[in-house]
């Protein structure tokens, strides 16, 4: 047996066991969080290097582990916070405010275009357990949760994921990538806002905080469902089965 095929075998192995244990207790941060330059928060210019709205860069390497899979953001990254339209603002919180920041820029890592090696659906689901376990209410992380899955940019590829090194399972690079279909995001249009409005009326008036439920909800809102139904997100046979990519170093 070749040592990619025992390598994928433990993998997947290991990924089933996690899967199986994962709760609150099992999952945690790594490393200490830092944006820089210093006030980047509050800042009307976008950090060195960085885009419009992108007001801060990484201080250093982040991670979490979410029960199965470690998630790892690089130092140096550029992020513009959790995406809150203007007039949720005053309901859910700002960008930057402090326990959105660890998911946000988590989910900014994975979700680059040069750097989705996870699917999109395991990426978002990602973003919703970091904001439980940074102290958001349920309630407010299933609108933010709701706000991601109708206006990330979405994608199914074909890829092959490098090793990172802060835990396990950690993957953040690519060493091959095929797009087989994409999305654009669409945060700052009409229909997001129209969107997210009636998801939060029904979050709110079903006190759904349940991500299966949220996901059904946003179902009639996506452009192309098939994104909510590729669980795993890839189409060919370099992963496990699992979703989980082959790592080759």
């Amino acid at each position: 047996m070749s040592r990619i095929l025992l390598f994928a075998l433990c993998l997947f192995n290991g990924a089933s066991a996690s899967f199986a244990s994962d709760s609150a207790t099992s999952r945690k941060f790594i490393g200490k969080l830092s944006l820089i330059p210093m006030g980047c928060e509050s800042s009307k210019q976008p950090a060195p290097q960085c885009k419009q709205k992108q007001l801060c860069r990484l201080g250093n390497d982040f991670g979490y582990f979410d029960g199965a899979l470690t998630w790892q953001a690089d130092k140096g990254n550029c992020t513009d916070g959790a995406s809150i339209p203007s007039w949720a603002q005053p309901i859910i919180g700002e960008p930057f405010q402090k326990e959105y920041v660890p998911a946000a820029v988590l989910h900014d890592h994975y979700s680059k275009s040069e750097r989705p090696v996870r699917s999109w659906l395991q990426t978002q689901r990602m973003f919703y357990r970091a904001l439980l376990d940074t102290g958001v209410p349920p309630d407010r992380a299933a609108v933010l949760y709701a706000a991601v899955l109708i206006g990330s940019g979405k994608w199914i590829k074909s890829m092959r994921g490098k090793r990172c090194e802060l835990g396990v399972n950690c993957v953040n690079t690519l060493e091959l990538v095929e797009v087989i279909e994409r999305e654009a995001p669409s945060f700052e249009t009409d229909n997001f806002d129209v969107a997210l409005k009636n998801m939060r009326e029904k979050i709110t008036a079903l006190g759904l905080t349940d991500p299966k439920d949220i996901e059904k909800i946003a179902r009639p809102h996506l452009q192309n469902p098939k994104f909510l139904d590729s669980t795993t997100g890839f189409v060919n046979d370099v992963y496990t089965g699992s979703g989980i990519p082959i790592a080759v170093e």
